[in-house]
């Protein structure tokens, strides 16, 4: 597996906010020997070696804090490849959702507009073959246009 940047600035933040509340964390949280990469390792390496599929995010969050303030916090592997997911929702401001819905009226115009043009054809191509039936009839019953009509 590997961590997504939205991960790791989500474990980020979390180990923030504990150190700017917590001064025996931040004193664990600030340790030279200690790195965000290897704190999202640790957490990746022990979600692996659970075999679980899905975590809460105090479960991450808690693997977070062991990293840092344990000397020796376990096997820490190297990871590639594989997908983290954060389910966070996404707040969006009111301009990104003012876009959001215009895009999603002009597809449904777009839509629209696609289905009459395609009713419209149909309509003309059925006229035609009319025309053309009804053209095939008169010329087998004999009969002529007096307007010189094809």
């Amino acid at each position: 597996m590997k961590a997504t940047d939205r991960f790791k600035e989500t474990i980020k933040a979390y180990l923030d906010r504990k150190a700017e509340t917590d001064e025996y964390f931040a004193l664990s949280y600030e340790q030279p020997n200690k790195s965000l990469e290897e704190c999202i390792d640790y957490i990746l390496t022990t979600v692996q070696k659970s075999g679980a599929a899905g975590f809460a995010d105090e479960e991450i969050y808690g693997m977070a804090v062991h990293y840092y303030q344990e000397d020796n916090p376990g096997e820490i592997k190297t990871h590639h490849g594989g997908t983290v997911v954060v389910n966070h929702a996404v707040e969006l401001t009111e301009e990104e959702k003012a876009q959001a819905k215009q895009k999603a009226i002009d597809e449904i115009v777009a839509k629209e507009k696609q289905k009459i043009a395609e009713q419209e054809k149909k309509a003309r191509e059925a006229a035609k073959a009319k025309a053309e039936e009804a053209k095939k009839r008169n010329e087998a019953e004999g009969l002529l246009s007096l307007f010189g009509e094809d």
